[in-house]
């Protein structure tokens, strides 16, 4: 007899044992005026994966023959139509989704040329947010096929892809649900070999902004953890770039509270907009900063000093602020 939330159990235990466990500090680089930003606002922006400077990002095509060559998840029509698909996810797909990228290296002269003089070192496993539903995910970047090919193998491991609940027509389609959360970690781990240097770590969440209102009736569980969506501008593209707001609210907004929201609100764009507004009220824990590293320049000293200052003024007093060793004589 088929039984519909022992799947939603296992398909839930799927996703714990697919998503990465990020443990170490990671490093976010950026530039001077940017890092100023992320402390006084205690929220980091995720760049819609549009606007990113990796062209493939999300959108590297998938050789499904290859990279699934030695499993087989026993719901043979769907997955050998996968398997013959060559083709990257289109635009519609790769626009849903939002990042912000890290780095397992710390330190790096790379880095520090390439995003700027500034090195921010997180506690990943404070860098998180309990909304509803989960909408923030770590993905760790595997840059050769080889690698991400063993990494499939021991996914496809995992006793839960053999439960019973998984076995008839109905049970079938939550394991295709798996699966396709399966395939979607793939193509947000898989990142262009040129890029190696970077030892990526991204944060990435996925917002349909097109909320289909009608069809759903104002759904709370289509669209409640969804963040509100703001733009920058950006003399590269020369339009107003989407992103969207991480940080770490005090306190969530609740079911309740969204249900309210989507209840008394008349359309799409009305409940955006309460979002919005609701989202800026919120008051933000510090972010779970462990130290700061000072890349290499003319004046490091007097940035040492000046951040560390900055840094007691924002409440982040126990926050280490490092120069960085390397003999380079900067900008």
């Amino acid at each position: 007899m088929f039984n519909a939330n022992e799947c939603w159990g296992v398909l839930q235990q799927l996703d714990c044992n697919i998503v990465d466990e990020v443990t170490a500090t990671i490093y976010h680089y950026t530039r001077a005026e940017s890092f100023k930003g992320i402390i006084e606002s205690r929220e980091l922006w995720m760049t819609n994966a549009f606007f990113v400077n990796d062209i493939t990002e999300i959108r590297r095509p998938l050789n499904g023959k290859e990279l699934f060559r030695d499993v087989q998840f026993e719901n043979p029509n769907e997955f050998e139509e996968f398997k013959n698909e060559q083709c990257p996810p289109d635009d519609e797909d790769v626009k849903k989704h939002y990042l912000v990228s890290f780095s397992k290296q710390h330190n790096s002269l790379y880095q520090f040329r390439e995003y700027g003089d500034y090195c921010i070192g997180f506690d990943p496993q404070k860098l998180e947010r309990e909304c509803f539903p989960r909408t923030f995910r770590w993905f760790e970047c595997i840059y050769d096929p080889k690698d991400i090919k063993e990494w499939i193998i021991t996914k496809y491991k995992l006793p839960e892809w053999n439960k019973v609940c998984f076995s008839n027509e109905q049970g079938k389609a939550y394991k295709r649900a798996a699966f396709d959360d399966l395939k979607f970690t793939v193509q947000a781990k898989f990142k262009n070999e040129h890029f190696n240097p970077e030892n990526e770590v991204r944060l990435l969440a996925k917002f349909d902004h097109l909320w289909a209102w009608d069809d759903y009736n104002g759904s709370v569980a289509m669209f409640g953890g969804q963040p509100a969506i703001y733009f920058k501008n950006n003399d590269g593209f020369n339009a107003p770039v989407p992103y969207v707001k991480f940080f770490i609210p005090k306190e969530e907004i609740t079911k309740e509270e969204l249900d309210v929201i989507f209840r008394d609100s008349n359309s799409a764009i009305e409940a955006k907009q309460y979002i919005r507004d609701r989202e800026e009220k919120q008051e933000r824990e510090l972010l779970p900063i462990k130290e700061v590293i000072i890349g290499p320049m003319r004046h490091q000293k007097e940035a040492v000093v000046a951040t560390q200052i900055f840094l007691d003024e924002n409440g982040y007093d126990k926050v280490k602020v490092i120069p960085s060793d390397i003999p380079f004589r900067g900008k």
